[in-house]
C-alpha cells in the first residue's frame, strides 16, 4: 500500500461495523508499524593524525547520505572524478542506495577504481576494482567486496570472508570486507570495502562503505 512515510513509521487505522439485526453498532481504531527502509553509501572517508605527518580530515564523499523510504528509490549522488593528496589519491567513487517494494529491500553500493594509501609507518597499499556491497530485506542480509590487493607493491590474495584482518609492517591493521550489524533495525548490515587501521591510534582510513537495513518487519 502506499502510505506516507512520517517521522513515527505509522499509519493509522479505523474500522467500523455499522450493526445489523443481531449486533450493535462498533468501531475501533490503531497505529500500524509501516515498514521501511533506511540506507547509505559513500567512497571515502579519512582522519589521519599521525606525529610528522600534516593533519588529514575528509568527511565521507562522494556520500549519498541517509537514505530513509518506504517507496522503491534510486538515489542519483553524482561520482568523484578523484581526491588527490601526498597521502592519499583515489579515483573515480561512485555511491548508490536503490530500494524495490514487494518483497522490501535496500541494496547499498559503492566503487572505488583505483587507490593509493602512502602513509608514514605503514608500507603502501594499492587498491584496484573495488566495490562494497550490503542488502537487506526482512529475515535477511548479505554483503560483499570485491577488489584487487597489493601492499608494499607485491599482490595479495583476498578470500572474500567477512572481515579479514591482514596485519602491517610497523602495527597497523588492514581489514577487507568488515561487516558491521547494524543498530536500531530489524534486519541490517554495514560493509566497509577497506578499514585501515593506524597505529597507536593515528586514525583510520575507509574506502567503499555502505550501510542497508529495514525497519518494522514483523513478525
Amino acid at each position: 500500500m502506499d502510505q506516507p512515510l512520517t517521522d513515527s513509521a505509522t499509519v493509522p487505522l479505523r474500522a467500523s461495523f455499522a450493526g445489523d439485526a443481531s449486533y450493535l453498532a462498533s468501531e475501533t481504531s490503531a497505529q500500524l508499524k509501516l515498514q521501511y527502509a533506511t540506507g547509505r553509501a559513500y567512497g571515502l572517508s579519512a582522519h589521519v593524525a599521525l606525529i610528522g605527518v600534516p593533519l588529514l580530515e575528509i568527511e565521507p564523499q562522494p556520500d549519498t547520505g541517509t537514505v530513509r523510504t518506504a517507496d522503491a528509490s534510486a538515489t542519483d549522488t553524482p561520482c568523484s572524478a578523484e581526491y588527490s593528496s601526498p597521502l592519499l589519491s583515489v579515483q573515480k567513487l561512485c555511491p548508490k542506495v536503490t530500494t524495490t517494494l514487494a518483497p522490501g529491500k535496500v541494496t547499498a553500493t559503492s566503487t572505488v577504481a583505483q587507490a593509493r594509501i602512502g602513509l608514514s609507518g605503514v608500507p603502501v597499499i594499492d587498491v584496484s576494482g573495488l566495490t562494497a556491497v550490503s542488502s537487506s530485506e526482512c529475515g535477511r542480509t548479505t554483503g560483499s567486496t570485491t577488489l584487487t590487493l597489493k601492499i608494499a607493491g607485491v599482490p595479495v590474495t583476498v578470500s572474500g570472508d567477512p572481515n579479514t584482518e591482514i596485519p602491517l609492517v610497523g602495527g597497523g591493521r588492514l581489514i577487507v570486507n568488515e561487516q558491521l550489524p547494524s543498530t536500531g533495525a530489524d534486519a541490517g548490515l554495514k560493509v566497509n570495502g577497506v578499514h585501515l587501521v593506524l597505529p597507536a591510534g593515528g586514525g583510520e582510513v575507509v574506502l567503499a562503505s555502505t550501510d542497508s537495513a529495514m525497519h518494522n518487519c514483523g513478525d
